[in-house]
């Protein structure tokens, strides 16, 4: 097997290794020019949020479960805390999702995590809807309109159970979930640009470390003399 098959996951495993500031930030930014695909794994229908008031199975209270027709799409604690207030604010009405369609990515199928852009609107709220938002901080101050929720949210799917437990504050929905692999590709033209940059990143970071270690045992030296 020739030597350059190796070449890439050689040098970026000396890179990452080392610890190098300059290696590593090489490196990390050949990861954002990767390209990037999607294949459709299969479909499904969302037809309500619910936020379960108590644990159900291995599900604790407070967890967020996207209901599908074939799937239930169970977010994680973090997902769970932001999305879930919103259904529990108490506001006079419902949301809007503004999306026509909900893209479900998977990065490893056979975990059957995911991760979903969801975007929230609400609109024409009362005074006492306003008062509400703003006591409880439900959207962030950056957007324009104070009105809209668009985040990314985690989390694990499942095959639906047979049974739907009475148990939760249901937000209805009917919007159609498209499940996708995402798969990332290094950029070769790119890569290779990183591998032609790799000695002079690394030599800097010696440099680095040996301008860094004398100062450093200089001063520790002083700070001894100087109780």
């Amino acid at each position: 097997m020739k030597l350059r098959t190796f070449t890439l996951p050689l040098l970026a495993t000396f890179a990452l290794t080392l610890g190098g500031c300059f290696t590593t930030a090489l490196w990390v930014d050949n990861t954002k020019h990767n390209k990037i695909t999607y294949k459709d794994i299969g479909s499904d229908r969302l037809t309500s949020f619910r936020l379960t008031r108590a644990a159900v199975g291995d599900l604790p209270a407070g967890t967020l479960i996207m209901i599908g027709e074939k799937n239930w799409y169970v977010l994680n604690e973090a997902s769970s805390k932001t999305l879930g207030k919103y259904l529990t604010a108490g506001l006079s009405h419902r949301y809007t999702l503004k999306q026509d369609v909900l893209d479900v990515t998977t990065r490893d199928p056979a975990a059957r995590t995911f991760q979903v852009y969801v975007a929230l609107s609400y609109d024409n709220p009362s005074e006492a809807d306003r008062a509400i938002i703003k006591a409880k901080q439900l959207f962030s101050e950056d957007h324009d309109n104070d009105g809209e929720l668009s985040e990314i949210f985690q989390g694990t799917y499942y095959p639906a159970p047979t049974t739907l437990p009475d148990d939760g504050q249901p937000l209805r929905a009917s919007l159609p979930l498209r499940l996708r692999h995402e798969e990332s590709r290094p950029n070769p033209l790119h890569t290779g640009l990183t591998i032609l940059k790799t000695p002079a990143a690394l030599l800097g970071d010696a440099v680095m470390t040996a301008l860094i270690i004398p100062v450093a045992l200089i001063a520790n030296a002083g700070a001894a003399h100087h109780p």
